[in-house]
């Protein structure tokens, strides 16, 4: 019954962009086996092995352990497949009505890297999942930075922003593209 749960806890958490970490797994393993123990009064029953997230995997085959990659909340409630065909039927539009020259339409993307966070981490998830993705809200410090590029192939160099109030040699040191420019703001 409690692995039952267990299960199903895994599951409503990676439909909701959250799959638990295996640490956040063990320990609601742990406490519901405390509650079991103490109901049941056996304290042997409190104790799960160093093993036991395998053996719950082994039995739950629908379930598996994999690296997440994180993915912003809004970017998962963007990805609606009518928004998206919405969007390239409109942009299609506009780029016939008004003869858009390769070299005058840009793609500017901005990745924003929390500071002391991995972008991985080992989740139980669906097995069936390939790369299970984690939301973040973004409210932690970040370092963003912004790349633009052309659709006639033209790059401009990269733009990286600091969060800080004036520039610091230590920023420039870590670069491997010496065209970079860099920024800093309130808030980064």
């Amino acid at each position: 019954m409690a692995e039952k749960a267990l299960e199903q806890w895994c599951q409503q958490l990676h439909d909701w962009g959250f799959p638990p970490r295996m640490d956040m797994l063990r320990e609601m393993a742990n406490n519901l086996a405390r509650k079991r123990a103490e109901q049941e009064g056996d304290p042997e029953l409190a104790i799960l092995g160093k093993n036991w997230i395998t053996r719950f995997l082994n039995r739950h085959p629908q379930l598996a352990a994999k690296f997440s990659t994180q993915i912003d909340r809004q970017r998962v409630l963007a990805n609606n497949p009518i928004t998206l065909r919405d969007y390239y039927n409109k942009l299609q539009k506009l780029l016939r009505k008004y003869h858009f020259l390769p070299e005058n339409i840009w793609n500017m993307d901005e990745k924003g890297f929390i500071l002391g966070f991995s972008s991985r981490a080992k989740v139980i998830c669906r097995a069936a999942r390939r790369n299970p993705h984690v939301a973040q809200d973004g409210s932690c410090e970040m370092l963003t930075i912004l790349e633009s590029v052309s659709a006639f192939g033209t790059a401009l160099p990269l733009f990286v922003i600091y969060k800080g109030k004036g520039h610091y040699m230590g920023w420039y040191l870590e670069t491997y593209n010496p065209k970079a420019r860099f920024a800093y703001s309130k808030n980064g």
